[in-house]
């Protein structure tokens, strides 16, 4: 599943419920494949672009933002996705560089039809 220039749109909770539909959808096994802009330190304001777009984010969508990999890793996890990861493009061929996070529906595994339990 390709989910392209989205995830910046939306509110971090509209994130995580979309997340969840979509492990829902994808067959055991099947991985998710988003490409964004992502911030990549711990105080989320680097690269200066990403920065910059979430400002642009605030003024153009009702709750849009920019988020860093290990948010989005943990709204992942959450939803039962496993195996998240980074990956690494040809330099140039995306629209924001280190921007495609790769997570795996565990092959096996019912699809989740409620919130995650500890």
């Amino acid at each position: 599943m390709w989910y392209s220039n989205v995830l910046h749109i939306y509110s971090a909770e509209e994130n995580q419920a979309l997340f969840r539909r979509l492990y829902s959808a994808l067959s055991p096994g099947g991985r998710l494949i988003i490409q964004d802009v992502f911030l990549h330190d711990r105080e989320g304001l680097y690269p200066e672009e990403a920065s910059l777009f979430a400002v642009s984010m605030l003024l153009v969508t009702p709750a849009g933002n920019t988020y860093s990999f290990s948010e989005t890793a943990e709204w992942l996890r959450a939803a039962g996705f496993v195996r998240i990861r980074p990956l690494r493009m040809k330099k140039g061929t995306e629209d924001w560089d280190g921007g495609v996070l790769e997570a795996i529906r565990p092959a096996g595994r019912k699809a989740r039809t409620g919130p995650r339990r500890s």
